[in-house]
């Protein structure tokens, strides 16, 4: 429908865009506050003029602020990049539930379908955390349906009386069992194949009641290797007693089996095996990356498969397309007994009005989302597990159903299409055999959960009649139809599932300001106007002074334009954002020059005075918009308010920060400047928390993975880095912490002596010794007992040199009966900015508490026994007692006491490095922070571990050696390659040194 635009005749406004008002509302207030001596508001008073070129001015204003958001934010992108996080970033989160763990399995490749079973204590030797996959696997376009390991090929055979079509089904062991390990991967040649202690295939034929035959074969491979197996062969239709029919169907049978080659039976089941086995690899890896803390799984099996045959009679007219309506049917009975898991698109749950947080709720999938009701309301009878039974009323509505589905005509359908169902019944086959025979009320599926219903049309009967005259209808154009059916049916979704952010047009002069000098009349003589000399020079002094007048309204309102194009920078995590109050020097006002007297007492050219940003116009802008004490303070209101928006907070380390630098100073001034430096420090430290903040909030829960690699690693749980986040450290590697200090030391020779560098994170020297040292050692120590000490802001100090200009110099002495000589000076630039100079300070400090910190978590989970195992955790609960449960969902966090001695001789721990960690309130921030982030179900045990100085042995409780015996077991862990024996020594020496560590502890 075609929409006619319209001009309105009196548009809409709002109060600050309409001028009308503005000037009304001048008005009222003029008469109000000096309604006594200024009597005339008519329009040729020289101060309504000015009324009325303001409200002009507060009018553009207005329009600015009110355009679309999204072209604010665009036109000020350039600026600096911002927090406000799309909601794929910031909703989704690491798989935490059962149903997010089946969803998470679904969107992989080759999964149709996925169960997470948590597993029961008895199952689990009395351990919780533990769970069970099941997987369901798609269809192979080559190798058919995965999860089935029956292969089956038609083939005819000579009988002796004429050739006869059998269909030959060797059912072979399921691709999780221990006889198909060896096929796992694709054999380079198939050498032979032949029963145990045979030169050929010995068949064990039917006995009893059973129609199938057995064989144990024996598969040499790739040369040498050998591998040996059991498997059930079927034949259908049933071999008569003729002894000449039997031989023929059993020479075929060991042929076939016999065969080596390309889509010979064992080439196939090779095949499927190594499918399945490529989708299981993909499933562990997935599985051991968004593993929950404290759990793990324990298997991965295949779903079972029964299969299920139905016989029925089906009266219909002539008219009915056969081959369509079957085709329909089989795919009906398809989906009945195996529903089909559908992805949605962004788009259509948008189309829904579901809010982006239901939506985004739980994993971030590939293939699009999954609504929990797809998981929860199936088909009734066969998918799910709480109901096995499957009853034949069903499977005769979905007949009629499919009818209905399938005619063109309108009335009468079932009289005019299908006339009658009769003589139905259901069967269930499971490897081959026959567990149910035509049932002919209702068949209960056993083992539901574990052994899957398929649909078999091979093992159904179904029969078409037209009166009593049986109708044939063609079996491959059957397929066939069948197949396109199958296409129709998309499970995935390709569309993209990240929600679009308007793009706003960017809109180049939204900082731009036309000064209110251009809108007055000319007489005025101002903006490009001027008076001629034909004016008294009084009078155009007068209008020179009411030209600066203006530039006080024109400097006002050219900031706000400025602080509208800045706004990204005011939800910015940029660590260069340096304003949270933006200036607009009034350069293009006409004849400014003659008003700046900066630039008169410059000696500059006006040119080169604009383009200087260090002029002094410049600076006393700076000064009068945003003082370094509020920039400092507004700029932490801004952080805080987006750590807000996510419901974050770094109150504890706020308050420890500020308490930790009142209790160092006692003068006033030193302690309002120290806290400015706090500030400036919490900033950065703001910053750090938000710009990790959208992975450490998804994975809060996520534990480290422990088949990829394990030391000098991110790779490690969300607890440890949200944990070491709260407490202002950047480094969250899992690395050595016990002897990282000597990393940061460079030993420099000077002459015959030596002088030590400390050096930060990115190798740049932060503190250089003043004096030299004899040997390197000396150096060394030195350096060490530096680093320690110099964390301690009160050892610093900031020395001016120099007059014009005046520079400031850091040096480090911690006895200030030592001054003014230093033990280190920093050869960070030289700054003539005393604060400067104060957070070069602060960043020393920053980068020396860095070394040696961090948290190590400990699952214990991870150190169940497994078969073999001999030693167990022991973690006392009072002298006589140990936990009973120590596996189950319990963690130990270890972290370093700041200390160190030599544990073989009695002694007081030395102070040593971490030393903020020797601190009684901040190992209490730690506790708080540790039991605050730790999962409520989780129990977290803490210990501070000395460094060893001396000799260690197996069980000594040291960082040093935790640390060694950790770290082993980790790598010998995260190797696939590691021999079980190995895997369980290095357990072993863990576990004693923890043991050792608990009952030290207690």
């Amino acid at each position: 429908m075609n929409t006619k635009q319209q001009i309105l005749k009196s548009p809409i406004l709002k109060k600050g865009e309409d001028f009308s008002f503005l000037r009304q509302e001048g008005i009222r207030l003029l008469q109000q506050y000096s309604g006594t001596t200024w009597t005339d508001h008519n329009i040729h008073d020289p101060g309504i003029t000015l009324l009325e070129a303001f409200c002009f001015a507060l009018t553009e204003l207005s329009l600015k602020a009110d355009l679309d958001i999204k072209d604010i934010l665009a036109s000020s992108q350039q600026n600096s990049s911002n927090v406000l996080f799309g909601a794929e970033e910031i909703l989704p989160v690491h798989p935490t539930t059962i149903k997010d763990y089946r969803k998470v399995l679904i969107d992989t490749e080759g999964v149709r379908n996925a169960w997470f079973i948590p597993l029961s204590i008895g199952e689990t030797n009395n351990i919780n955390g533990l769970y069970d996959v099941l997987l369901e696997l798609d269809e192979d376009d080559t190798l058919g349906d995965i999860n089935s390991s029956i292969i089956e090929k038609n083939i005819t055979i000579n009988i002796g009386s004429g050739d006869q079509d059998f269909t030959i089904g060797v059912f072979f062991p399921f691709w999780d069992e221990e006889g198909a390990n060896a096929f796992q991967e694709i054999f380079t040649t198939i050498d032979n194949i032949t029963s145990p202690g045979s030169a050929s295939i010995i068949l064990t034929p039917p006995s009893g009641e059973e129609n199938d035959y057995s064989a144990e074969l024996e598969i040499t491979y790739n040369t040498i290797s050998t591998t040996s197996f059991t498997v059930i062969i079927s034949v259908n239709p049933t071999i008569g007693t003729d002894p000449i029919e039997t031989t023929a169907v059993e020479n075929e049978i060991i042929t076939l089996l016999s065969n080596t080659g390309n889509d010979s039976f064992i080439d196939l089941f090779n095949r499927k095996v190594v499918a399945a086995s490529t989708i299981e690899n993909s499933i562990w890896e997935k599985l051991r990356a968004h593993r929950n803390l404290g759990e793990d799984i324990q298997d991965i099996k295949a779903v079972r498969i029964q299969e299920i045959g139905i016989d029925v009679s089906i009266e219909v007219l002539k008219t009915l397309n056969l081959e369509k309506y079957l085709a329909s049917v089989l795919f009906e009975l398809e989906n009945f007994f195996r529903p089909p898991i559908l992805f949605t698109s962004l788009h259509d749950l948008e189309t829904k009005k579901i809010s982006y947080e239901n939506i985004f709720e739980g994993p971030l999938l590939a293939n699009g989302f999954l609504d929990d009701a797809v998981l929860n309301d199936l088909s009734r009878g066969v998918a799910d597990s709480r109901n096995s039974t499957v009853y034949i009323s069903d499977l005769v509505n979905l007949f009629i159903k499919t009818a209905l589905k399938n005619s063109t005509a309108i009335t009468n359908i079932i009289e005019n299409q299908v006339i009658a169902i009769s003589n139905i019944t259901i069967s269930n086959y499971r490897n081959n055999k026959i567990v149910e025979e035509k049932v002919t009320d209702c068949l209960v599926l056993a083992e539901s959960e574990l052994v899957k219903p398929r649909f078999s049309f091979n093992k159904s009967n179904i029969q078409f009649y037209s009166g009593r005259v049986e109708l044939d209808y063609n079996y491959d154009l059957v397929i066939s139809l069948l197949d396109e059916l199958r296409t129709t049916l998309q499970t995935s979704n390709t569309i993209s599932n990240l929600p679009s952010i308007p793009s706003g047009e960017s809109l180049a002069t939204l900082s731009d300001y036309y000064s209110i000098q251009h809108e007055f009349p000319a007489a005025f003589g101002l903006g490009k106007n001027v008076l001629s000399n034909a004016y008294s020079e009084e009078h155009r002094a007068k209008v020179e002074q009411f030209r600066a007048y203006l530039t006080i309204i024109d400097q006002l309102l050219a900031s706000y334009s400025n602080q509208l194009y800045h706004i990204n920078d005011l939800f910015s995590i940029d660590t260069n954002v340096t304003n949270t109050y933006f200036k607009n020097p009034l350069y293009d006002i006409p004849y400014y020059e003659r008003l700046l007297v900066d630039f008169l007492n410059s000696g500059q050219s006006w040119e080169d005075f604009k383009n200087d940003l260090s002029n002094d116009y410049q600076q006393a802008l700076d000064e009068i918009f945003e003082s370094n004490t509020i920039f400092l303070d507004r700029r932490n209101r801004f952080l805080d308010h987006l750590m807000a928006r996510f419901g974050a907070s770094l109150e504890h380390y706020i308050s420890f920060r500020y308490e930790e630098n009142s209790l160092m100073v006692d003068n006033s001034s030193q302690l309002d400047l120290r806290q400015l430096e706090i500030a400036h420090d919490l900033i950065l430290d703001k910053i750090n928390y938000l710009s990790v903040f959208p992975e450490q909030s998804k994975n809060r829960f996520m534990a480290l993975n422990y088949s990829e690699e394990a030391w000098d690693t991110g790779n490690t749980s969300g607890l440890s880095k949200r944990l070491l986040s709260a407490l202002g450290l950047r480094n969250l590697n899992r690395r050595t912490l016990h002897n990282e200090v000597d990393n940061f030391i460079q030993i420099v020779p000077d002459g015959p002596d030596f002088i030590f560098e400390i050096i930060d994170s990115n190798s740049d020297v932060i503190l250089r010794s003043v004096g030299n040292y004899p040997n390197a050692l000396d150096a060394q120590n030195e350096a060490r007992e530096t680093i320690r000490q110099a964390i301690d802001r009160d050892h610093y100090f900031v020395e001016p040199q120099g007059v014009s200009p005046v520079t400031y110099v850091i040096g480090f002495q911690p006895e200030s009966g030592n001054l003014p000589t230093y033990v280190a000076t920093s050869p960070l630039p030289s700054t003539n900015d005393e604060f400067a100079a104060r957070t070069n300070i602060r960043h020393i400090i920053r980068e020396l508490k860095e070394i040696g910190s961090g948290v190590y978590i400990v699952e214990h989970i991870l150190l169940r026994p497994n078969e073999g195992d001999t030693i167990d955790l022991e973690i006392p609960i009072n002298e006589t007692n140990n936990v009973s449960n120590p596996y189950s969902m319990r963690i130990s966090s270890i972290l370093p006491s700041g200390f160190e001695r030599d544990f073989a001789i009695e002694m007081e721990p030395i102070p040593s490095i971490p030393a903020q960690f020797q601190n009684e309130k901040f190992r209490n921030l730690i506790v708080k922070q540790i039991n605050e982030e730790t999962p409520a179900h989780i129990l977290a045990g803490i210990y501070w571990l000395d460094i060893n100085t001396g000799v260690e042995n197996a069980n000594t409780p040291s960082l040093n050696n935790f640390t060694a015996r950790w770290r082993a077991w980790l790598e010998a862990k995260e190797d696939a390659s590691t021999p079980i024996n190995v895997l369980s020594d290095r357990r072993s020496e863990l576990i004693t040194v923890l043991n050792e560590i608990y009952q030290i502890s207690a």
